[in-house]
């Protein structure tokens, strides 16, 4: 048979879903595996095979991709695809081809060789902790419950509005990233609004937790006070029902890494590889949400890298480098597809926000020391001068939109060419190292521990945004009395270490070197979380131009996920040093 032609964002399009639907099948013999370790009633297994029940929300997942590529690709060409794709996935199955993950090992050695060292003891504990497991799980199902009935149907800020005007009309109106429009205008197509996007962003977020129970052979009661502590907190309560795309990022993160720590666990190679695929989709979903998200992918490198040392550190490298272009395909195909304008059109949002922080930077330095400004005086001999002049009125360190307060600047700093700026820019760094570090390191206090967090939107309710574009969604502006009762209840948190980045980076500092004294498999992925995080918030020391709280929300997130990890197992001596002991 002849292959039709394709484009490539049929080619995106199908390949995504010939890789959804043979993971769905592993899901499904994972569970068919899994039941036998269970015991009970058949329905009281049913609910507690979680790869069971992970099985059925991915193939409801990929139902709605179906739907929406047979609604943009002609049948015979995803038919033509898919069953190339598939069948190669289903022969890769059945003749084992996939024998290895990267970076680890398929016979039990290396990092590995703790987990199953330690499973007559899981067995042993793995009842005692039945009840404080399914309590744990009982309470996120409770908050999750609890978050949709405070915040249905959503809030949506200017960001938020626009974007979802963006994604229903299929446009680029901002210079966002393309795929979080995407993604709403995929939930706006099946319910109007934002009310499914809020509520699968938070279901991932709880469901995540909930699955990380898990991940250990007992669980803690601990785990249980954790979890109804962080339910209490805004950042779990409401967050996650703020349409932004810092929340979305933060909820892919978390759910990539997780799924990390499961790939990591799991002695079956064929099922290893495949939740090593997910986790690739959802950490190259993260990076797109957020270009500095691509931190994390390099995180998780690094874990996939250690968990497979003992094999070698060349090989284990050269496996964690093979995921890692997994991750860039993903991310290119994903970038693809987002795009309403075709994959022939480059999007140019990175290069209008490194322009912005460049012309920030530069009147930030000259706020605080006149610089000559030379390359700026060569293009415009007047220019110059009246960025000295006002620069040091209208810069502030909390956020780069207080230069438009000048009349004189907003006209004319952005005709200025692209590479002057950024001649003007390298000038700083390279001649006054000291003034641009000083600019920076205001900026990033104001991000990372602001004096005044109310200036920072710590939070927002309701929803507003562009009159025109709320009249195009047929939406209207909301802020109710339930609103307002949010919001007095989020006042008791601000100013206290519970709402303060530095509290949490602390936290996940701390949790991060407790699991990797434990090191085994999964704590290895979650101990990335944390460092990735870390690694995550320290970029802004470079990028910030705003000090909005959401930005670093996946700081908060990551550290109350190691929390809650940490929390379903304290103990922190490995299995062997626990026999030792007992010797």
């Amino acid at each position: 048979m002849t292959p039709p032609l394709l484009s490539p964002k049929d080619v995106a399009l199908c390949s995504v879903f010939a890789v959804a639907l043979p993971l769905g099948q592993m899901l499904f013999k994972w569970g068919a595996v899994y039941d036998k370790q269970l015991t009970g009633p058949f329905l009281v297994r049913v609910m507690q095979n979680f790869p069971l029940m992970g099985a059925f929300a991915w193939y409801g997942v990929t139902a709605l991709l179906w739907f929406y590529v047979l609604t943009r690709v002609p049948l015979s060409l995803a038919h033509w695809l898919l069953s190339g794709a598939a069948g190669w996935m289903a022969g890769v199955q059945g003749t084992g081809e996939l024998e290895h993950g990267p970076g680890l090992r398929a016979d039990g050695g290396g990092a590995l060789s703790d987990r199953e060292a330690g499973v007559s003891e899981a067995t042993g504990v793995r009842r005692r902790g039945h009840a404080a497991r399914w309590v744990y799980r009982l309470v996120l199902l409770g908050g999750l419950i609890l978050l949709w009935r405070l915040n249905a149907p959503g809030h949506m800020s200017v960001d938020s509005i626009l974007s979802l005007h963006e994604g229903h009309f299929r446009v680029r109106e901002t210079w966002n990233p393309a795929i979080f429009p995407w993604l709403l205008g995929l939930a706006d197509s099946v319910v109007p609004g934002a009310a499914l996007a809020m509520g699968v962003s938070a279901a991932i977020l709880f469901g995540t937790w909930a699955l990380m129970g898990n991940l250990r052979p007992r669980v803690s009661w601990l785990a249980v006070v954790l979890a109804l502590a962080a339910i209490a907190l805004p950042q779990v309560l409401i967050y996650p029902a703020i349409v932004w795309k810092d929340v979305w990022f933060a909820e892919a993160t978390i759910a990539g890494f997780v799924v990390l720590a499961f790939a990591l666990k799991s002695p079956v190679p064929a099922l290893r590889w495949g939740l090593l695929v997910v986790a690739a989709v959802l950490l190259a979903a993260a990076g797109l949400l957020r270009q500095n998200g691509l931190i994390l992918a390099g995180a998780a490198a690094v874990v996939i890298a250690w968990a497979g040392s003992d094999r070698g550190w060349r090989r284990s490298i050269l496996g964690a480098l093979g995921w890692l272009g997994l991750v860039a395909a993903c991310t290119l195909a994903l970038a693809v597809v987002a795009q309403p304008q075709g994959s022939g059109k480059i999007d140019v949002a990175a290069g209008r926000g490194l322009r912005i922080l460049q012309t920030y930077d530069v009147v930030g330095a000259t706020a605080l020391s006149p610089l000559p400004l030379s390359h700026i005086d060569r293009f415009d001999a007047k220019l110059d001068d009246a960025i000295r002049a006002d620069a040091h009125r209208v810069y502030s360190p909390e956020r780069v939109d207080k230069l438009d307060e000048s009349t004189v600047l907003s006209k004319n700093l952005w005709r200025i060419p692209d590479a002057v700026i950024r001649a003007e820019w390298l000038d700083l760094i390279v001649q006054h190292p000291g003034l641009y570090l000083r600019v920076r390191a205001a900026d990033f206090q104001q991000v990372f521990a602001p004096p005044i967090i109310d200036r920072c939107l710590p939070i927002h309710l309701g929803a507003d945004g562009p009159p025109a574009a709320m009249a195009d969604l047929k939406m209207a502006r909301r802020w109710s009395n339930d609103d307002q009762r949010l919001y007095n209840y989020v006042t008791w948190f601000l100013d206290t270490p519970a709402y303060s980045h530095a509290t949490y980076a602390g936290v996940a500092l701390l949790v991060g070197l407790l699991l990797l004294r434990r090191r085994q498999p999964a704590d290895l992925a979650m101990a990335g979380l944390m460092g990735g995080a870390l690694a995550f918030a320290a970029s802004f020391f470079v990028i910030s131009i705003a000090c909005d709280y959401r930005y670093l929300y996946l700081l908060d997130m990551a550290a109350v996920t190691g929390a809650l990890y940490l929390g379903l197992d304290p103990v922190l001596s490995r299995p062997k040093e626990r026999r030792r002991a007992r010797r």
